[in-house]
């Protein structure tokens, strides 16, 4: 009966991760089932080449990176403010992509911060990336951080930073400005 519930939970999640058709598949996923009699299986997954991944893409108060460790304070998605136009004096984009082997050399990223109707709330930023593995490495993280100051929102509404690598957009970190009303006097 155990052995026939670790089949089932198997194909499930090989049905799963197939839908999903996820771009950095590991040699193998594990699957844990959570009863007293702890059990798990291995799915063996696809052999396909791995492809550049955004393991982290993220707005927030301050990012860091100290010896390859990426350290992010303060994440956030709203900005809510109870006049406009309104300034954010200071903010962080944190990004960790992950590179595979068969992707050493140049790569470009850019950053694009928009509103809802498209426009540029910024500059585009484009960040050279020459992605090198030691030779004993199947794939290299890479950390980006971009510090803003003084970022302005003319209006409320949703915004997105868009990143794009080598020209193809791989990841969106989605923002909603909203108005306050002031706080009742009284």
């Amino acid at each position: 009966m155990q052995q026939q519930r670790v089949r089932q939970q198997l194909k499930v999640q090989t049905t799963i991760h197939a839908v999903i058709s996820s771009r950095f598949l590991a040699a193998s996923q594990f699957v844990f089932c959570c009863s007293s009699k702890a059990c798990f299986g291995r799915v063996p997954t696809e052999t396909s080449p791995n492809f550049m991944n955004v393991q982290i893409a993220v707005l927030c108060d301050a990012a860091t990176d100290y010896g390859g460790k990426l350290n992010l304070l303060g994440a956030f998605d709203t900005i809510a403010t109870q006049q406009l136009p309104a300034v954010h004096p200071q903010c962080s984009v944190a990004l960790r992509i992950v590179f595979s082997k068969v992707e050493e050399g140049p790569h470009k990223v850019k950053m694009n911060f928009v509103d809802e109707d498209g426009r540029f709330v910024m500059p585009s930023i484009d960040m050279p990336a020459e992605v090198a593995l030691p030779p004993d490495a199947n794939f290299v993280a890479r950390n980006f951080i971009i510090n803003i100051q003084q970022l302005k929102f003319d209006k409320p509404g949703q915004y997105a930073i868009d990143i794009a690598i080598d020209g193809r957009q791989e990841s969106s970190i989605p923002l909603h400005v909203k108005q306050m009303p002031p706080p009742n006097q009284g």
